[in-house]
């Protein structure tokens, strides 16, 4: 997009792999081009982007608990915590949209929440434009309206506000909707019959109750920490904590109210709501899980000022064991980006097109990379594995010993390469024929996808030149 000042362009390592354009994440590219023209493009700076906005969500987080608690000191507490939270961590430093999508949603709740009594057509602009804008960073942004939209009935229900501020929200989300829309057809004028397919490839189309079955699913391989390819951070505790508050708040506002009632309904509210969207999507992504921290932890809060007197001695008890937990789990990588990037560099120029793991594209120029990827397509279009290699022009080849392991654990690990069965074999017989090994070197940490084989083995990596015609 950036070199080719276009934002309908689609990412250059895939090619087989077909891709249609589209302008829902249209802000978040356009986000992430400020930051490469300004720092250049490396891993650091499009991780700092998400460093940035989870700084302004914990700013926003503490805003939000002093406004509902009436407390600084509770809301410093809680921001601390969710600060230390090694599922907060991990997205703040992801690359991802999670983290921005949950900044607009603790955003708009504390502009509806800033001036209560005083509502404003003003605050449902703002609000809109922000959720809006938020159509143009990930689809997941429906799941924030809808979350937003549920407090907005609960201010409703307490005669806050009028029907009319409801109305206007709407009205301006659906404007941006529209906006992106009419952007995407711009793009691609299939674009509804492109998206729907993409959608279905995850699970979108699949009908209600199948939904509401996988998301028992989805919580259970959060808290074993059951991934692919994400890596997933060691949250059963908060997972146990979480449930528990939860039921207990749901106790608490059946049996009792008082002035802040109304905030611990509306935040509820939107827990529901968020697993609503979670459901109307089907998704379910493990990154977001990040979704329900922040605002379970203002249940948290809610339970532990209910339980006892000794509110602080409790808060400091939870900030220990999160900061031990961790403490303990955090992951203490064996190698760096740079160090396996210099392992590669002196062996092949990265003005030459190379077929590799999509983790070299911070290295390799432009369209010079082709994503392992794209190779599950070949058999589909009729190519061979050498034919890819011909037509793309490709010099260079990164094998990784993880490619044998999937295709011994075959089709376990589908989901990282596609069925790497329907071309293993004639990529070997390519690589022993028309190539020479130039190079080989291990690297634990980023010579697999697979994450919980991360740093378990010295993951062997070739690198081959191709020789033959």
């Amino acid at each position: 997009m950036l070199t080719q000042r276009d934002f309908s362009v689609t990412e250059p390592f895939f090619d087989t792999y077909e891709r249609h354009p589209h302008a829902i994440k249209l802000v978040f590219h356009w986000l992430q081009m400020i930051f490469i023209k300004i720092f250049g493009y490396h891993i650091f700076f499009l991780r700092l982007l998400s460093l940035l906005f989870s700084l302004a969500s914990l700013y926003v987080f503490f805003l939000l608990g002093e406004k509902i608690f009436s407390s600084s000191k509770i809301a410093l507490f809680i921001t601390i915590i969710l600060s230390l939270d090694l599922q907060y961590i991990y997205a703040s430093h992801f690359a991802r949209q999670e983290v921005m999508i949950l900044f607009i949603m603790m955003f708009s709740l504390y502009i509806l929440l800033r001036k209560e009594g005083q509502h404003t057509y003003t605050i449902d602009l703002i609000i809109g434009t922000t959720l809006g804008l938020g159509i143009g960073i990930h689809p997941n942004s429906f799941i924030a309206a809808l979350a937003i939209g549920s407090f907005y009935l609960v201010l409703l229900w307490k005669g806050k506000i009028r029907w009319k501020n409801l109305l206007l929200l709407i009205l301006v989300v659906a404007l941006f909707a529209s906006l992106f829309i009419v952007l995407s057809f711009s793009m691609d004028k299939s674009f509804l019959g492109h998206y729907q397919e993409s959608g279905q490839k995850f699970g979108v189309h699949k009908s209600i109750s199948e939904k509401l079955l996988n998301i028992g699913r989805f919580y259970k391989n959060i808290y074993l920490g059951k991934s692919v390819t994400y890596y997933m951070p060691h949250v059963k505790f908060q997972l146990i904590l979480f449930a528990l508050c939860f039921i207990l708040t749901l106790a608490w506002l059946m049996k009792k109210k008082n002035h802040r009632d109304f905030h611990i309904k509306g935040i509820t509210l939107v827990l529901l709501f968020i697993h609503l969207g979670m459901v109307i999507i089907g998704r379910y992504n493990v990154t977001s899980i990040l979704f329900i921290f922040p605002f379970i932890y203002l249940l948290v809060a809610h339970v532990f000022i209910h339980i006892t007197r000794h509110t602080s001695k409790l808060f400091l008890l939870l900030m220990i064991i999160t900061l031990a937990g961790t403490s303990l789990h955090i992951p203490r990588y064996s190698s760096t980006y740079d160090q396996y990037i210099n392992s590669i560099a002196p062996y092949v120029p990265r003005e030459e097109k190379v077929l590799s793991n999509l983790n070299t594209q911070y290295y390799f120029r432009g369209d010079n990379l082709f994503d392992y990827r794209n190779l599950q397509f070949m058999k589909e279009q009729g190519i061979s594995f050498e034919d890819y290699i011909a037509s793309r022009k490709i010099k260079y080849i990164l094998y990784y010993d993880e490619i044998d392991y999937i295709y011994e654990k075959n089709p376990i690990y589908n989901g990282v390469y596609g069925d790497v069965s329907s071309y293993y074999q004639d990529m070997q017989d390519f690589l022993h024929k028309k190539c020479q090994r130039v190079h080989s070197f291990t690297n634990s940490t980023y010579g697999t996808n697979i994450s919980r084989l991360i740093d378990k083995k010295p993951w062997g990596i070739s690198i081959f030149k191709v020789v033959g015609k």
